[in-house]
């Protein structure tokens, strides 16, 4: 977990964090959302995702429209915010109940990191590399504040940008014949390889051993969240769990927690704390019912 969960070096690939703010807009607020584009969705197929076919007349008409959008600045500008608060955002006002949680559209974080990767490969092939280095680390940013700091399904969301900014590093490599890029970058390719967003078959199973995925501080939030959901998991999993609910031990476990110093960690464990006493006040039958759902 810790390879997959650990991020190599982004140093230089992605933009300085500068500016006061919460980034986290790009994924939970529609009015950040670009209209999506069929066309430019399947020129960045054509141009970046596919490399044995050459760009048309039209395509390229498309790609000089793409690239002349002054819209896609926002989001630069959204990647050098310090802040990415996407717990707040995605638990309606104080709740702490679980399953109140409101993820957003996740796909609409898409269609602007594909026209950025597109604007940056247009600008390079136009003599502009240090405007194209910045939208592609834009790309970069977005994808690592997605892979460290949002829950599981934002996080897989994440690493997919992060690979737009990998193929769109390796082009620009190519396209500038910058050799040290090519290095720089390859060991987030490698690291891509080990499906970082496939990680919910590498947790444990066992509460203790959940409990210290969730206290490692070092590994995305998205792995801890889903630690502490699997502590309980386990435990429901017990016949005597679901006769008498869950033991107070594990919600000893869970108490340190609810203190953690990640703030998105102390309001998931106060989350998963009240879906613990929820299950706790059932009915034998209506833990049965809980269980088979």
């Amino acid at each position: 977990m810790r390879a997959r969960g650990h991020l190599p070096d982004l140093t230089g690939l992605v933009l300085e964090r500068t500016v006061d703010g919460d980034a986290s807009v790009l994924a939970y607020d529609s009015t950040q959302w670009l209209p999506a584009s069929p066309g430019a969705a399947g020129l960045f197929r054509s141009v970046v995702m596919n490399d044995s076919v050459a760009p048309t007349a039209g395509d390229t008409a498309l790609w000089r429209t793409v690239a002349s959008d002054t819209a896609l600045d926002r989001f630069v500008g959204l990647a050098r915010m310090r802040g990415w608060a996407a717990v707040s955002r995605a638990f309606p006002g104080d709740s702490t109940a679980l399953f109140s949680i409101q993820l957003p559209r996740y796909r609409a974080v898409v269609p602007p990191m594909e026209r950025l990767v597109l604007r940056a490969l247009w600008r390079a092939a136009h003599r502009d590399v240090p405007g194209a280095r910045t939208d592609v680390a834009a790309v970069m940013s977005i994808g690592e504040r997605m892979f460290r700091r949002e829950p599981p399904i934002g996080l897989m969301q994440g690493v997919r940008v992060l690979g737009y900014a990998v193929r769109a590093y390796t082009k620009l490599a190519a396209v500038t014949r910058d050799s040290v890029l090519t290095r720089r970058i390859q060991p987030v390719s490698e690291w891509l390889r080990l499906t970082p967003a496939r990680f919910g078959r590498l947790l444990p199973t066992d509460p203790d051993d959940c409990a210290l995925v969730a206290a490692d501080s070092s590994l995305p939030l998205g792995y801890r969240v889903l630690a502490l959901e699997m502590m309980g998991l386990a435990g429901h999993m017990r016949a005597r769990a679901l006769v008498f609910g869950l033991p107070s031990s594990l919600l000893a476990r869970l108490t340190p927690f609810l203190e953690d110093p990640d703030p998105d960690i102390a309001w998931y464990a106060a989350a998963v704390k009240r879906q613990w006493e929820v299950f706790n006040h059932m009915s034998i039958r209506g833990r049965l019912r809980s269980w088979a759902l």
